[in-house]
């Protein structure tokens, strides 16, 4: 199933280079030109991280939300060479900002992390690989949401 994408308001190159300045990254091309587009949106409730057993969002953020949810207490958990793009159900999305395979999609499994009792520091293990880029992250072949009652 295609991510099914309910789009914000398109973010403008001075909202995104206001946030970059503040965070002290450059975004990857393929998001940064995605933001341009959508700025964020909703993508269903519930909708299941491929490849990776568990974890759901229903929302990617808006680009004037990455400093505060960069700010989390999961993100201090997240290598520093990731940005954390959402706080999600089981974990969070985040993208590859330095080094080799930058701009590759991860998911940050916060299950994986309790379960292994790793709460305080940057750990790669709770890291899951999704796609090379931005734009094969939104071409996954998604699960069907879950039905929560």
């Amino acid at each position: 199933m295609r991510l099914a994408i309910e789009p914000e308001a398109p973010a403008s190159e001075e909202q995104i280079a206001a946030v970059e300045t503040e965070l002290g990254v450059r975004l990857p091309v393929p998001y940064r030109n995605w933001l341009k587009q959508t700025n964020g949106c909703l993508v269903g409730e519930y909708t299941r991280v491929p490849g990776v057993g568990e974890g759901t969002f229903s929302e990617i953020d808006a680009v004037e939300a990455l400093p505060s949810i960069n700010r989390s207490s999961l993100n201090d958990l997240i290598p520093d060479d990731f940005l954390q793009l959402t706080i999600s159900f089981g974990g969070s999305l985040a993208i590859k900002i330095n080094g080799d395979d930058q701009g590759s999609v991860w998911w940050a499994s916060s299950w994986k992390a309790e379960v292994d009792g790793i709460l305080d520091e940057p750990s790669r293990e709770i890291m899951f690989r999704l796609a090379d880029d931005w734009d094969a992250f939104l071409a996954l072949d998604f699960p069907e949401p879950k039905v929560m009652s």
